[in-house]
């Protein structure tokens, strides 16, 4: 039995002008012709470094321009970045992020919201200076007909004897 065989024809080579068209994608690329495209830059392997740029029609092989960052000290894994200049950046770990802003009297507590949530704990208002102005004041409530003594309680505090 004869075998058959099926010639098959390979698609034409594209030239440089027609990569740079890109009108005719029956054709494929060699390297002569992406190297004869003007839209495909030829890198060299001593350009280590450089990156690709484009200006819309073509592209280029360049080194970078300015604008690149630089690190100082050892940024570590979790460390939010500090601009130290214009094009310099430093690591900055939690606590020192809190004192560059300012915020070393703020607790990780979390806080009731001002609308709505409940209070699991006691709540104690400042010693009141004046009975003029509006403020929130602490009230103490007993059975016992003996309210509780200054030395216990906070300026302006309401006593409230209920009976059981």
């Amino acid at each position: 039995m004869a075998t058959r065989y099926k010639l098959i024809s390979l698609k034409d080579k594209a030239s440089g002008s027609d990569i740079n068209s890109g009108s005719d994608d029956a054709k494929f690329a060699t390297a002569k012709a992406i190297k004869d495209s003007t839209n495909v830059p030829s890198v060299a392997p001593s350009t280590s470094g450089n990156v690709l740029t484009s200006n819309g029609t073509n592209w280029t092989s360049a080194t970078p321009s300015s604008g690149g960052v630089d690190t100082s000290g050892t940024p570590a894994d979790n460390d939010f970045a500090k601009f130290t200049d214009a094009d310099t950046i430093e690591g900055r770990s939690y606590t020192e992020v809190k004192t560059d802003l300012s915020l070393n009297n703020v607790t990780n507590n979390a806080q009731l919201p001002i609308a709505g949530g409940t209070l699991t704990g006691a709540v104690v208002a400042a010693d009141h200076g004046t009975g003029t102005t509006d403020q929130v004041v602490n009230v103490c409530y007993s059975t016992s007909a003996t309210p509780p003594t200054a030395s216990t309680t906070t300026e302006g505090a309401l006593f409230v004897q209920y009976t059981a």
